[in-house]
């Protein structure tokens, strides 16, 4: 009888988090009637000082198309607004509708409480430790792709979740 590795594999335990994590956010933010990444975009936009949506894809690692769908979404909710940039018109920014404003103390206070759902038991350095293994992965990942034959240089986000 062959045996397993003892130790579990790196992206099968990368799965096994992302999946978790979109469970708890999908039913605390689905309770407030947002998906996972409609109540993602929306605390980043209160988070931030009106981003563009490029600066918001970045944000939330997500490609632009994707993030113009969800903010078509939370415009026809009223939960934000697309405003030209004064200094720029050809430019524009998202910001919070007062409806979203009203929302923010709740959003914010659970976007905390899942930040640290995440990272409970783990101190400061053990998190950076982290952050930096993951932008390792998050970096191997987009290479590997990007070498792969027959497949966009820049893959959709699969990943719904931020915290």
């Amino acid at each position: 009888m062959g045996s397993l590795s003892r130790q579990e594999p790196v992206g099968l335990l990368l799965g096994a988090a992302v999946r978790g994590l979109k469970r708890l956010v999908t039913a605390r933010a689905g309770a407030l009637g947002f998906t996972a990444r409609q109540y993602w975009v929306l605390v980043a936009i209160l988070e931030t000082d009106a981003p563009s949506l490029g600066a918001l894809a970045a944000r939330l690692r997500i490609d632009e198309p994707t993030a113009s769908r969800v903010i078509a979404t939370l415009v026809r909710r009223r939960l934000v607004r697309v405003e030209p940039v004064p200094a720029d018109r050809r430019r524009t920014r998202l910001c919070p509708t007062t409806k979203a404003e009203a929302l923010r103390p709740t959003l914010v206070a659970l976007a905390g409480e899942i930040r640290g759902s995440v990272v409970d038991g783990l101190g400061p350095a053990r998190q950076e430790v982290l952050r930096a293994g993951l932008r390792h992965v998050i970096s191997n990942m987009e290479r590997a792709l990007a070498t792969t034959p027959g497949r966009p240089r820049r893959a959709r986000p699969e990943a719904e979740d931020e915290a």
